[in-house]
Parts: structure tokens; sequence; C-alpha cells
């Protein structure tokens, strides 16, 4: 309705025929899945989605924040550039409108349960996104079939029936045994620095604290919480511990397996470190700041966050399960300086 609207009268036919009926052609109605939990996407199925954006995307724009105005104003779009807000806006809520259902249960045959929460940026490429999981999937030697939950994939937009966020995503979360991935914005070769990052976005870090408090409760040595960024036109990824095959390397030969964590590792961009070690809550970026209160009360931030006593003991619990992830790399980095410096 809303892409309709923003579309205007001379658009709207050409929309309904050659969009909305080519997506029912592609992604058919399989059936509703009970718990939202149980709405997860596979690498597989991620990748049918780029497919069919490959596809068609060069016909999709840029919507305008003002719906009055005409989109074909905007630029078109290419895949370099398609995030989950153009995915969201052109495929998710029309594909999804005739049942009221989630997109997952367009493309899911049953229930696929949550092995591992994403918690993303919207406006990453989705390439860069699909490709960060992939790599995950590969680094941890998962399942081809292992699911992933995306709150975009596993949401029903229609319903008039409420899912809240925050709870659907709690209830995967819990199912997937705490496992949280958590993507960081692609970085440019060469950058100093990284700019409007998960780290800013206080819907992201809400997800990492309740990974953060999952763990404590199950009493994990660990967080369960796994990086993974774009950076070199590469995926990579910093897991919170060894892999299966590296934890097997180690008893094997007690150190090795650590070693070869680092080698997989030593690609992954220094530059996110700063931005992970600067949680303010406070200033956090959101889409829509109706819901601010409510999340930073969720959070435990009691009264004003600018002023809380609360709000900075949460940020301290965030730069600590930051700084504690990236130590490591930290000192790597530094004895890798060291060695790299002359000799007088």
């Amino acid at each position: 309705r809303r892409l309709k609207e923003a579309l205007g009268a001379a658009k709207r036919e050409e929309y309904d025929t050659a969009n909305l009926c080519n997506l029912v052609k592609k992604f058919h109605f399989k059936g509703y899945i009970q718990k939202i939990e149980d709405r997860s996407i596979t690498v597989t199925q991620l990748r049918r989605v780029l497919k069919y954006c490959s596809e068609v995307c060069h016909h999709w724009y840029e919507l305008p924040k003002d719906e009055v105005a005409n989109p074909s104003a905007g630029p078109a779009l290419s895949m370099e550039v398609l995030n989950l807000y153009h995915i969201d806006s052109w495929l998710i809520w029309p594909a999804t409108e005739a049942y009221r259902s989630s997109f997952i249960e367009l493309m899911a045959e049953q229930a696929q349960p949550a092995n591992w929460c994403v918690s993303h940026c919207w406006s990453q490429p989705h390439t860069s996104l699909v490709e960060c999981i992939s790599q995950h999937v590969q680094t941890r030697s998962l399942h081809r079939s292992s699911n992933f939950w995306i709150w975009a994939y596993a949401h029903r937009h229609h319903s008039a029936l409420s899912e809240a966020p925050e709870s659907g995503f709690c209830d995967a979360l819990s199912l997937a045994e705490g496992r949280l991935l958590l993507l960081l914005q692609d970085v440019p070769d060469g950058a100093a620095a990284v700019q409007s990052t998960p780290f800013d976005r206080l819907w992201c870090m809400f997800e990492v604290l309740q990974c953060l408090a999952m763990g404590r409760d199950r009493a994990m040595t660990r967080t369960p919480l796994d990086l993974a960024v774009f950076s070199g036109n590469k995926a990579n990824v910093m897991t919170y511990n060894m892999t299966e095959a590296e934890e097997a390397m180690d008893c094997r030969s007690p150190g090795s397996g650590s070693a070869e964590k680092a080698l997989r590792e030593k690609d992954f961009p220094v530059s996110v470190i700063a931005a992970s070690l600067q949680q303010r809550l406070e200033v956090a970026e959101m889409s829509w700041d109706e819901d601010r209160a409510r999340l930073l009360e969720l959070m435990g931030v009691q009264g004003e966050a600018s002023t809380s006593h609360s709000c900075r003991s949460v940020n301290t619990r965030l730069n600590g399960l930051f700084a504690l992830m990236f130590l490591r790399k930290i000192f790597e980095e530094k004895d890798q300086a060291d060695k790299e410096e002359p000799v007088d």
C-alpha cells in the first residue's frame, strides 16, 4: 500500500502488473509457521532472494521519504547499493500483503528453527550481508541448511496481531541458545574509520545486550557473539571461541588451535575496534524515535538517558564485552607493528 501510494497514479498500474505479478510467480505462499522463532532463513534462500533482486532491481528506484513525491526522480537501484530498506519496500511488503504472512512463509515448506540470530544495520548492502553469513557458515563448518533468524524476513508486517520486535528476537535468541552473529558495516579498502556502524544503532546494541545476558544466565564462559564484516573484497569472521576444527588441533598440539584462529582472523579490520569501544546509548540512532524510551527501559536504563547512572553502567558493560573480544587482536597488531619497526 505505502509503495503504491509513493509511486503515484501514473505508475500504479505498471507497478501492479510488472512487480506484483512477477512476485506471485516467483514466491508462492507455502503455509503459516506459527512461532516467529521458527521463521529463520538459510543461506540458500538468501541467495534466491539475491538472484531475484539481481534480475529486477534495475527497475526499482530509491523511494523518497515524502510519499507524495515521484520515486522515479530518485536514482535507479543496483546490486551494489541494494539494502534491506529497498528489499523491504519493493519485495517483502508487497509479496506478503495478500496472505499477511512473513516472507519466509513464502519460501519455507516447514518450520525453520533458529540456529543463530543475526543483528545488522538495514543500510548494509544486502550482497555483503549474505556473503558474511555464508562465510560464517563456512568458518564454523555449519550445515548448509543452518537457519539464521533475521527480523525482516521473520516478521509478519501486515498482521493485525502485533509481533513485538523485541519479544520475537528474544524468543529466537533463546531457541538459538544465545548465539548471535553481529554484522558490521562494510569497511572500504584503506578506510581509517567506519561510519554508521551497528555500534551506533540502539536496536543492534539491545540485541547484543540480550546475548550478553543470555550467556550469563546459561553460565557460559564466553558470550556467544560472533562478528562478521565485509572488508578487502571478502567477508571476514571473528568467532568468540575456537571452531571445532581449531579445538581438535589444540587437543592434538596445545596452542596450535589458537594460532590457527589468529591466522584466520588476521584480515579482520582493526578500524572497527575504536567504534566498538565508544558506546553511548544515549545518542544511539533509531529509525523510529518513539521506540527509544521503551527500548532503553528494556535495556535497564532508568530516567533520562543522558544523565542516567544506569545508562553509563550499560555502556560500560557493552564496552567491556567488545574490549575482551578485540583484546587478542589488539596485541597481535601491536606485536606485528613492533616487528616491522626499523631498528636504529
